[in-house]
């Protein structure tokens, strides 16, 4: 849920510097922009869940890999 709103964020972000900077410049949109713009934020929440889904995965990794102690095999010395 983090990673989709994180990806909504960002995506919002992005759009809204694209905007001002179009808007800044002439105040009129090329066709491409505006399709662009308008991917932009759905674009930016998927990838903002699949970073989400990847992390989770790699530290539910690592903390299986990190469940034996350190010490194992050393008990009886």
């Amino acid at each position: 849920m983090i990673g989709l709103i994180a990806g909504l964020f960002a995506g919002w972000v992005i759009q809204d510097l694209i905007g001002i900077a179009f808007v800044t410049g002439g105040g009129r949109f090329p066709l491409e922009i505006g399709v662009l713009i308008g991917m932009l934020m759905p674009v930016t929440a998927v990838a903002g869940v699949v970073t989400a889904v990847l992390v989770d995965r790699h530290s539910a990794r690592r903390k299986r890999a990190g469940a034996v102690p350190r010490d194992f095999g050393s008990a009886g010395q």
